[in-house]
C-alpha cells in the first residue's frame, strides 16, 4: 500500500509540473503572438508612390515599423500622392511618428487625402528637403464632412520644436467641390505643454481668398 501511495504522489507531482510547464509555455506563446513589433531598428524607407505610403502607414498602425524611421519620398515633381480611404495617416496617438521625412526638391510635396496626413507626430519629427531645410507640404482635402484636421490628428512634445510648413491648397481641380474647403483645423489634439512651430498658408483658386501666417501653438 505504501508503494502504491508513493507512486500516486509521484504521479501527482509529475502531472502538476507538466500542467505548470504547459501553462507557462502557452502564456509565453500568447505573449509572443501579441507583442507589438515596434522595437525593430530605425530604417530608411523609400516612398516612391501612393501605395508605398498607404502600406507604410498601415504597417505602422499595426504596431510594426519604428517611430524614428526616415521616409525618403521620391515621387516626381508634377505628380501627387493620391490617398484614398485606405490611408490611415502616418503614426498613431499611442506611437507618434518621431523620425524624418525627406522630400527633395525633385520630388512632389503635394498630397490629396481624405484624412489627416499624420495620425500622430512629435514636435521633433523633421520634414525637410535634401539640404535639410524645412520642406513645405501642400495638402488637399478630397471628401466633405470629415471631422479630421488636415495635418495631424495628434501632436506630442519631443525635445525642441522643428518648423513645419503647411499649405492647404484649393486649386482649379478642387475649386468646384465644397469639400476642398472642409477641414477641422490644422492639428486636432496637442499633448499638454506641447509647442509646435507652424508656418501655415491657405491658398485658393480665387486669389482674394489667400491667407497665411506663422504660429507657435
Amino acid at each position: 500500500m505504501k508503494t502504491v501511495r508513493h507512486n500516486k504522489n509521484n504521479l501527482r507531482r509529475i502531472l502538476s509540473c507538466a500542467f505548470v510547464f504547459a501553462f507557462v509555455f502557452t502564456a509565453m506563446l500568447a505573449l509572443s503572438n501579441n507583442t507589438v513589433h515596434a522595437e525593430e531598428a530605425p530604417q530608411q524607407i523609400p516612398i516612391n508612390d501612393s501605395e508605398a505610403l498607404v502600406t507604410y502607414a498601415a504597417a505602422y498602425a499595426a504596431g510594426n515599423r519604428n517611430p524614428n524611421d526616415t521616409l525618403n519620398f521620391s515621387l516626381a515633381s508634377g505628380s501627387s500622392f493620391e490617398l484614398d480611404s485606405t490611408f490611415v495617416g502616418i503614426g498613431t496617438k499611442a506611437r507618434p511618428f518621431n523620425g524624418k521625412i525627406v522630400i527633395p526638391s525633385s520630388a512632389t510635396n503635394e498630397f490629396y487625402l481624405q484624412t489627416s496626413l499624420f495620425g500622430g507626430i512629435t514636435t521633433g519629427a523633421e520634414i525637410v528637403d535634401e539640404n535639410k531645410h524645412s520642406r513645405e507640404l501642400i495638402l488637399h482635402r478630397t471628401v466633405d464632412g470629415v471631422d479630421k484636421p488636415i495635418f495631424a490628428d495628434y501632436v506630442e512634445q519631443s525635445g525642441s520644436s522643428v518648423e513645419w510648413k503647411i499649405t492647404l491648397d484649393v486649386d482649379a481641380r478642387d475649386n468646384a467641390n465644397k469639400h476642398a474647403y472642409s477641414f477641422a483645423g490644422v492639428i486636432g489634439t496637442m499633448e499638454e505643454g506641447a509647442k509646435a512651430n507652424i508656418e501655415f498658408t491657405h491658398t485658393s483658386f480665387f486669389s482674394s481668398d489667400n491667407s497665411s501666417g506663422v504660429s507657435n501653438v
